[in-house]
């Protein structure tokens, strides 16, 4: 499902980082995708920054990911956990 979404933007910069992860830039947004594990329990997390940065580095994403999660700076978080948002 999220692949067949990520393929329907083709004029978006995005990139397939494993079979878990998946990150899309259009415009100055820049959205992560994560799905904690591939079983029947894992969970989906997105993530949504208001800027771009030019490499993506491991170290950044995370810290973005905690800012966003925590804070909410720049940007908004939200995760699917068990069928229901929170």
């Amino acid at each position: 499902m999220i692949t067949d979404f990520l393929h329907n933007y083709d004029d978006a910069e995005k990139a397939f980082v494993s079979n878990q992860e998946w990150w899309i830039v259009s415009g100055s947004v820049k959205v992560q995708i994560f799905l904690t594990s591939l079983d029947q329990n894992g969970e989906l997390v997105v993530a949504s920054n208001l800027f771009q940065y030019p490499n993506s580095i491991p170290e950044i994403n995370e810290y973005v990911l905690k800012l966003n999660g925590t804070l909410k700076l720049k940007g908004v978080s939200f995760g699917i956990r068990n069928k229901h948002l929170s």
